[in-house]
């Protein structure tokens, strides 16, 4: 199964219950803060059905984002930063191509675990 999820990503679109729960952030945060919670809650309905009919333990999901944080206007100015990386979205700087990915896969990778390795999921990461 492969599902091209563009969350979290500008537009911010959180849910009025979750724009309400983050209420005391300022903006952008708390715009995106929701979004972040409703893309955890999508993800986590993905590996619930999953469990239902089955083939959790027969199916590699894996998250990622395809880039850093943004320094565009409609992401208000890149309100985050890339640590002590230079760079941002557009960048092929560390800071515009490094970027989380998680991985589950039952009885392969261990939950809970923290990996820093370099991988490339463009082909032969899984390989």
């Amino acid at each position: 199964m492969y599902w091209a999820f563009n969350a979290p990503h500008y537009p911010y679109q959180g849910t009025t219950k979750l724009l309400d729960y983050y209420k005391g952030l300022p903006t952008p945060g708390k715009e995106y803060a929701a979004f972040v919670s409703k893309t955890d809650e999508n993800i986590g309905n993905i590996l619930d059905y999953l469990d239902e009919v089955g083939i959790a333990d027969n199916t590699i999901v894996i998250f990622q984002s395809n880039h850093r944080h943004s320094l565009e206007e409609r992401a208000f100015w890149g309100d985050d930063n890339s640590g002590p990386y230079r760079g941002s979205k557009f960048s092929l700087f560390e800071g515009g191509i490094r970027v989380p990915a998680i991985i589950r896969y039952p009885g392969i990778f261990p939950a809970n675990q923290v990996r820093v390795h370099v991988i490339n999921l463009a082909g032969d990461g899984l390989v």
